[in-house]
C-alpha cells in the first residue's frame, strides 16, 4: 500500500555560498556551443530553441556568435553553410555550478525537510524572492518516513490503512473495478490518499474481482455471497447476448441498396416496425429525436434495444460535466458536444433490463430489426440523417439478415471494451477485460477492414476496366495505388478532404459520407469503411458488404447514375 499525504507551508530558498563571479556573454556562448557540439543541435535555430535563448532574434544571436569567434562573414560561421551547421567548439571547463538549497516547512511546523534542488515539487521562484507558499506531497510505504517524525508519520499511515479496512467490500471491489490502472486508488479528502493493489487484498477479495471483471454469471461458491452483495448494491446487470435473435420468417425475402441524402425515414421505419428486438451501431450517436423514438420503443420490444458505439476516454472526457481541463472546441464540435451528452444520457436513463449499450471501437453502422437489416455509413447523427450522401444495403428474411444479428452478438460478446456508468453527473466507463481476439467473421461477404482491404488486392491483380470509388476520403497504400492507376479510376470525396493527387482525377462534393467501391460488373463493395487504410482503420471493428452477383450489381451502378443525374 502506498500512502500520498499533502502539506501545506512554504518553500525556502537559499544561497550555501556567495555564487562566485560572474561570467561573461562571450564565455556563455561559448559554453552553449559546446554543448551543443556534444549534443549535435549545431544551428543558430537550435541553439535559441534548446538553451533558452528564443528570447534572442535569429540575426542578433548570429552577431553575437560573429563577434565571439571575430569574423564578419556569416559563412565563416559555418562546418556546412547550405545546412547552417556551426564549426564545432570544445567547452573551456568552466567553474562548476552552485545550486541554491531548499527546505520546506509546513504550516503548524509539523513537517519541515530539506529537498535536492532538482526536486519537481519545487515552485519557480520569482528573482531575489527567497520563500514560496505551496503544497508539497509526501508518500509513505510504512508507517516510517525519514522527513516526517515516528508519530506524525505513524499517524498518517494509520488513519489511512483503517479507513480503508473500515470501507465495505463492495467499495473495496468498486474501486478496482472503475480503476484503469489496476490498482485502486482512494482519496479520503483533499490532503490524505491511499494506493492499494490487487495483490495486497485477500483472496476472496481478489477472486472476486477477477471474476467480476469477466462479467460471467454464476460465481464460484466460495466468493457467491460476496459478488452478489456487490451486484445487488451496485445493481450491476451482467447482460450476454441472446443467441436467438432471428428474422421474422413469415416476410418473403427481399434487398435493397439505397444512396441518398435525407436517409432519415429509412432509420425511422425500420425502429417504428420493429416488435422484438433493435440492434443498433453507430460511431457517433447525436441525433435527439431517433434517441427519443429508441428509448420509446425499448419499452415495447420483448428482446431489447441491443446499442454498440464509441466512447473511449478523449470523448467521455469531453462530455463529462465533472471534467474540468477541458480544451476549447470550435462552436460546432461543442454544440456536438452537448447533444451527445443529451443523447447518452437519455439511453442510459431507459430501463436497463430493456437497453444495453457498450462502447469499443466501433465504426461499424448497423440498424437491424426482425424484419429488417441495414448496413452502411449512415450515424445517428443529424447531418448522417438529413444532410449527408449516404448508402448502404437493406435487407428482409434473407441469409445475409442473419448472418448480420450473428455478426452483431459476436462484435458484443467479443469485442466490446466498457460498459457506460452514470452515477450523478459523472460518466464512467467500466472496463470489460477481454484476451486477445481476432475478428472472425464468416461470412465470405461480410468483410472487416482488414478483410476488405485484402479482397480488393486480390480483385485488382486480376481486374482492368471502370472502377468506381465513392468515400469520405481517398488514402491508398502504395500497393493499392498501383493497382488502381492500371485501370480507369473515378473517385468521388467529400469538399473538406484533400483533393490534391498527381494520379487521379478526384471529384468532391458537399457532405459525401457514402462508402462504395465498384469494379464494373465484377464486384462492388458497400459499407461504413473509408477509402483510407492504415493501421488505426484495421484496428476498428465495421464492415463492408461484398457482392459479384450481376443484376444487384447493374442496381448499384443504375442508382450511382441516377444520383449522379
Amino acid at each position: 500500500m502506498k500512502v500520498e499525504c499533502q502539506f501545506k507551508g512554504i518553500f525556502y530558498r537559499q544561497s550555501p555560498t556567495p555564487l562566485g563571479s560572474s561570467i561573461s556573454m562571450a564565455e556563455l556562448l561559448r559554453e552553449v556551443e559546446a554543448v551543443a557540439t556534444q549534443t549535435q543541435r549545431r544551428t543558430p535555430r537550435l541553439l535559441r530553441e534548446s538553451f533558452g535563448l528564443d528570447f534572442v532574434p535569429n540575426s542578433v544571436l548570429i552577431e553575437l556568435l560573429k563577434q565571439l569567434h571575430q569574423v564578419t562573414n556569416d559563412n565563416e560561421l559555418y562546418q556546412l553553410s547550405g545546412l547552417q551547421l556551426l564549426n564545432p567548439q570544445v567547452s573551456r571547463n568552466l567553474p562548476p555550478p552552485q545550486f541554491y538549497e531548499y527546505k520546506f516547512v509546513s504550516y503548524g511546523e509539523e513537517a519541515q525537510f530539506s529537498l535536492q534542488p532538482d526536486d519537481r515539487q519545487i515552485p519557480i521562484f520569482p528573482y531575489q524572492e527567497s520563500q514560496q507558499e505551496g503544497i508539497y506531497t509526501l508518500i509513505l510505504n510504512s508507517d516510517r518516513h525519514p522527513n516526517l517524525s515516528p508519530q506524525l508519520s505513524e499517524k498518517i499511515w494509520k488513519e489511512a490503512i483503517e479507513t480503508w479496512e473500515n470501507l465495505e467490500d463492495s467499495a473495496k471491489i468498486d474501486y478496482f473495478l472503475t480503476s484503469i490502472s489496476g490498482a485502486a486508488r482512494v482519496t479520503f479528502s483533499p490532503q490524505l490518499s491511499l494506493t492499494v493493489e490487487l495483490a495486497e487484498l485477500s483472496s476472496s477479495l481478489q477472486q472476486a474481482i477477477q471474476f467480476l471483471q469477466k462479467r460471467e454469471d454464476k460465481p464460484p461458491e466460495d466468493i457467491a455471497d460476496l459478488v452478489e452483495k456487490y451486484r445487488c448494491d451496485r445493481q450491476i446487470k451482467i447482460s450476454h447476448f441472446p443467441n436467438h435473435l432471428q428474422p421474422q420468417p413469415s416476410f418473403s425475402p427481399a434487398q435493397k441498396f439505397v444512396i441518398k441524402r435525407q436517409y432519415h425515414n429509412y432509420i425511422t421505419q425500420i425502429i417504428n416496425k420493429s416488435a422484438e428486438f433493435l440492434l443498433i451501431s453507430s460511431y457517433i450517436i447525436e441525433a435527439e429525436d431517433v434517441v427519443e423514438m429508441i428509448c420509446q420503443k425499448s419499452e415495447q420490444l420483448s428482446q431489447g434495444v441491443w446499442i454498440l458505439t464509441d466512447l473511449r476516454d478523449e470523448v467521455i472526457d469531453r462530455i463529462d460535466s465533472q471534467v474540468e481541463s477541458r480544451q476549447q472546441l470550435p462552436i460546432s464540435y461543442q454544440r456536438s458536444d452537448q447533444n451527445k451528452v443529451r443523447c447518452l444520457r437519455k439511453l442510459l436513463g431507459t430501463n436497463t433490463h430493456k437497453l444495453q449499450i457498450r462502447s469499443g471501437k466501433f465504426h461499424l453502422k448497423t440498424c437491424i430489426s426482425e424484419q429488417y437489416a441495414y448496413l452502411g455509413s449512415c450515424n445517428l447523427t443529424a447531418g448522417s440523417l438529413k444532410r449527408n450522401l449516404e448508402s448502404g444495403m437493406i435487407w428482409r428474411n434473407t441469409p445475409l439478415h442473419s448472418q448480420l444479428i450473428q455478426t452483431f452478438g459476436h462484435f458484443w460478446d467479443n469485442h466490446t471494451q466498457d460498459d457506460i456508468i452514470v452515477s450523478g453527473n459523472v460518466l464512467t466507463l467500466r472496463s470489460i477485460p477481454r484476451p486477445s481476439q481476432s475478428q472472425i467473421i464468416s461470412n465470405p461477404q461480410l468483410l472487416n477492414p482488414r478483410q476488405y482491404y485484402q479482397d480488393l488486392l486480390n480483385e485488382l491483380r486480376e481486374f482492368r476496366g471502370n472502377i468506381v470509388i465513392i468515400s469520405r476520403s481517398f488514402r491508398p497504400t502504395p500497393e493499392l495505388r498501383e493497382l488502381l492507376k492500371l485501370s480507369q479510376t473515378q473517385v468521388v470525396i467529400d469538399s473538406q478532404m484533400n483533393s490534391q493527387d498527381a494520379d487521379f482525377n478526384i471529384r468532391i462534393i458537399d457532405y459525401c459520407h457514402a462508402k462504395i467501391t465498384l469494379l464494373h460488373d465484377k464486384v462492388a463493395y458497400i459499407g461504413g469503411v473509408n477509402f483510407n487504410f492504415s493501421r488505426r482503420s484495421f484496428d476498428l471493428h465495421d464492415l463492408m458488404y461484398k457482392t459479384t452477383e450481376l443484376q444487384e450489381i447493374k442496381q448499384i451502378f443504375n442508382s450511382l447514375t441516377n444520383q449522379e443525374n
